[in-house]
């Protein structure tokens, strides 16, 4: 059975504890999250972070994180998480994806997140098949 490496189970028991400064504390000063799916997005800091799970942590008082598989090789850890829980306005939230984190000292350097809110309703495979492809590159 794997094991799920030390420095994300630490930042999943923190968020679960609803303890942002710990969690925040897992991250480099100079930290940098990079967002593949929004390459227009610019770089996420290590106070954006802070400022995002404060927002989810007021919104989803019931938050809840899982790190269903996690695998470290060197300095890089890839993981899956699961985070949910009830908004304040009653809604159920899900989020689901996976981070690539650069580890410096024990701590997270950089980071690629693909997290994303699960959509409940149906698969959206049809409508992105009906999008048109870009223009080959000569």
């Amino acid at each position: 059975m794997a094991v799920t490496p030390l420095l994300v189970e630490q930042m999943r028991a923190a968020l679960n504890a609803h303890d942002l400064d710990a969690f925040v504390d897992f991250f480099h000063e100079d930290y940098l999250g990079e967002r593949p799916r929004h390459p227009d997005a610019p770089p996420s800091t290590r106070e954006e972070v802070r400022e995002n799970w404060t927002e989810v942590l007021r919104d989803v008082p019931d938050l809840r994180v899982e790190i269903p598989a996690a695998v470290q090789e060197g300095d890089t850890i890839w993981s899956e998480w699961r985070a949910y829980g009830t908004s304040l306005s009653g809604a159920a939230l899900e989020l689901r994806g996976v981070f690539i984190f650069g580890v410096r000292d024990g701590r997270v350097a950089w980071s690629r997140m693909y997290f994303e809110p699960v959509e409940h309703a149906g698969s959206p495979l049809p409508g992105f098949l009906a999008v048109p492809l870009p223009p080959p590159l000569e």
